[in-house]
């Protein structure tokens, strides 16, 4: 009995080992507002349609605000939609698997 109650602990502490982290199951980034114009929304797209905004509130110039998705599951390369205050707006592809930092210039965006 002590033998197999090892095992069932070994494998436990194994299965622990291997799970990933709560952060590293996530897309979790800074962005930061490099414009003059508060942005108001930002998009993402799957399946031909754009998300809902992932912002909670407004990203005034020069702000930065915290993003997490909650997930990092699906493509890495997502066309993301941003949308300025003045309904200005321009989509890019972003690659999520390898943003740290993430930077809105008027018409692009930059990766840290």
């Amino acid at each position: 009995m002590r033998f197999q109650s090892g095992l069932f602990a070994a494998a436990l502490l194994a299965a622990a080992a291997a799970a990933p982290s709560a952060h590293a199951g996530s897309w979790k980034f800074e962005l930061t507002n490099k414009t003059k114009e508060a942005i108001t929304e930002f998009r993402t797209k799957e399946d031909g349609q754009w998300s809902n905004n992932w912002l909670s509130e407004a990203v005034k110039a020069g702000d930065v605000f915290e993003m997490d998705f909650g997930t990092a599951e699906g493509d890495c390369v997502v066309r993301t939609q941003v949308i300025f205050a003045d309904k200005s707006y321009f989509d890019y592809d972003v690659d999520y698997c390898k943003v740290n930092k993430l930077d809105v210039y008027n018409n692009e965006i930059k990766l840290r």
